[in-house]
């Protein structure tokens, strides 16, 4: 004999029903089954995914706090908890636990945490989150790699390597070009993605001028600036360190002025002379214009 089968039609989304059934001959009908079936009428919650996806809130050097968004969609029944779910050191064995109150779509790791005693700065951790409803358990977010780490230090001032005539200035008129250099600060527990330059004309608001965070090269450590540089003028430059976790504090200024020497060489004097042949001396000038000065011309 084939299992009877039923189709329920016309129930609420979102609600939950207690199902028994009774078998009925030409007598009469039997007790009803038991115990009550109970069916909860939808699915499982959305994954989490777009805006809802966990994301980095905060790092420092023994934590790290996530944070996300409900899903999208409940599956037409009420959410009963999230899950956070990771692994320190990529072992691939995960830990998890279980959040009851839906206010709270954060969570922090730290020592604290079930299974997390060890963590130190430096760890990689990987992470993803569930949201449940009263039918079942979404599908898992993505996962999420993070530093257990605070942003870099910040960088000490940029340094001025040099400032000089540049033929290949896109700005034929100035024909000025300014070589930066600079120093990696303390990473703080993440590798360094890279540097970004800012500059500021005078009193102007300081503008990016170089953004390195993304390149591949994140041990490049100067820039040369070919535009933008105007004769008597004087520009402000500073550096900002970016790792996995965030940005550094801006590092203090190095002031640059792109002026000639603003007095001449002194004590101009022959040292020797002979046939057809004199040697001359003389003393830097008092003021180089605040650049090093890179040589003298001759004129007789």
């Amino acid at each position: 004999m084939n299992t009877p089968l039923a189709l329920v039609s016309d129930l609420v989304l979102g609600h939950s029903y207690e199902v028994s059934v009774s078998a009925v001959n030409s007598i009469g009908e039997s007790p009803l089954s038991a115990p009550a079936l109970v069916l909860h009428t939808g699915v499982v919650p959305r994954r989490l995914t777009g805006l809802s996806a966990p994301r980095l809130e905060t790092s420092t050097a023994t934590s790290i706090t996530l944070q996300w968004l409900p899903p999208t969609y409940t599956g037409g029944a009420r959410l009963v908890d999230y899950r956070v779910y990771w692994d320190i050191g990529q072992t691939g064995s995960f830990s998890s636990i279980t959040l009851t109150d839906l206010e709270v779509t954060s969570y922090t790791l730290d020592a604290s945490s079930p299974d997390a005693a060890a963590i130190a700065t430096g760890d990689i951790v990987d992470f993803y989150v569930t949201s449940t409803n009263i039918i079942g358990e979404a599908e898992p977010s993505d996962v999420l790699t993070l530093y257990v780490a605070g942003v870099p230090a910040q960088p000490s001032a940029p340094t001025e390597a040099q400032v000089f005539s540049d033929p290949d200035a896109i700005e034929y008129a100035s024909r000025i070009g300014v070589r930066v250099d600079w120093t990696a600060p303390a990473d703080n527990g993440a590798p360094l993605l890279g540097y970004r330059l800012y500059r500021a004309e005078e009193q102007l608001p300081l503008e990016l001028i170089y953004d390195g965070s993304g390149s591949s090269r994140p041990d490049v450590t100067t820039f040369t600036v070919r535009e933008g540089i105007t004769k008597s003028l004087f520009y402000k430059f500073r550096v900002q360190a970016v790792s996995a976790v965030g940005a550094s504090a801006l590092s203090d200024e190095l002031v640059v002025p792109a002026t000639v020497p603003q007095s001449a060489p002194q004590d101009l004097a022959v040292v020797e002379s002979g046939e057809g042949t004199v040697s001359l001396a003389w003393a830097a000038p008092t003021e180089t214009g605040g650049s090093a000065l890179t040589g003298f011309y001759f004129y007789y």
